[in-house]
């Protein structure tokens, strides 16, 4: 059964439901864990969110409970964990920080049973409430996304990247870490069976470079403010301009929905990036919060020992 823009009825209320999907193995717990915090620390009253979670079949059984942490949050509505058959998926991974389950979004269609679902990176931060995003008119679209300035913008092989995912123009071409996804319209075009297809092709942005190819021209373009890369702050307006209006590139630089942590420099890594004091915070809210429910040795332990990691993380750098 797919559901069609559900709404909860609640006493004297409407609360929207939306559905919000990650895909992550273990290592990437925590990261996600502050990207719920962040998104239900902003999240309207009125609204629930159904909560997606796609994760290897060899997830460990006992770490649902870290992504479970956040269920008596009167703002979830539900916290599903689904184990994604992942054997065709593996080995095709060839970008260094990313990890297989990045191609769980293809195959989401599955798994979300609603007629369109906002997907996210775990690498995010998010400033404001969600509704406004997931209720974007996507029209006939399969996918929602914001340009990805670097694929539109470089002048080395961007032609040869072009021809090679079959496209006429890079114009529609958007970065896969935050996107709307019309699954109404995938399960209605088998788009799966096309996204799989594309697998053995090995492009060089893995499952980006698939969808970007898939969905082609079906594409809807989102304000960058919903996906702030670092190049809206450090391309040259000059630059941005070819791509996006310069109100849009301001309201994204001052007044962003959600910031991508889209490179390998994590917050999480190394002290001193874009927004890393603003993802501190919110990562120090969450493990207070955490201990105000179970105050418990093991758990300030585990604390010292991220801090720890992180110290160990920021001497690596500067020595390198």
């Amino acid at each position: 059964m797919h559901i069609n823009s559900k709404r909860l009825q609640n006493q004297d209320t409407v609360n929207q439901i939306i559905p919000i999907c990650f895909a992550l193995d273990a290592g990437y717990i925590m990261p996600t864990a502050v990207a719920v915090h962040s998104i239900l620390s902003h999240c309207r009253p009125e609204n629930r969110i159904h909560f997606h979670f796609l994760v290897p079949s060899d997830f460990p059984k006992d770490q649902d409970a870290a992504l479970r942490c956040f269920e008596n949050n009167p703002s979830v509505f539900r916290s599903d964990i689904i184990r994604v058959k992942e054997t065709m998926f593996q080995g095709k991974t060839h970008i260094a920080h990313i990890t297989y389950p990045t191609f769980f979004r293809l195959v989401m269609d599955e798994y979300v049973h609603y007629s369109r679902c906002l997907y996210l990176d775990g690498d995010i931060l998010v400033f404001r409430d969600l509704l406004e995003l997931f209720e974007f008119p996507v029209g006939n679209c399969l996918i929602a996304g914001v340009k990805a300035p670097y694929s539109q913008l470089k002048k080395k092989n961007r032609d040869s990247h072009r021809r090679l995912l079959g496209l006429d123009s890079f114009s529609l071409y958007v970065n896969a870490g935050v996107l709307l996804f019309n699954l109404e319209g995938i399960r209605n075009c088998s788009m799966q069976k096309e996204f799989i297809r594309l697998l053995p092709k090995n492009y060089p942005i893995q499952d980006q470079d698939i969808l970007n190819s898939a969905c082609y021209p079906r594409i809807r373009i989102l304000p960058p403010k919903y996906n702030v890369l670092s190049e809206f702050h450090d391309y040259p307006l000059r630059l941005l301009k070819k791509i996006y209006t310069p109100g849009a590139i301001h309201e994204a630089r001052n007044s962003p929905v959600i910031y991508h942590f889209a490179s390998a420099f994590k917050p999480w890594k190394f002290y001193g990036g874009r927004y890393e004091q603003e993802w501190q915070t919110e990562y120090n809210q969450f493990w207070h919060e955490k201990l105000q429910k179970r105050n418990e040795t093991a758990m300030r332990i585990e604390i010292c020992l991220e801090l720890i990691k992180k110290k160990c993380l920021d001497f690596k750098l500067l020595k390198s």
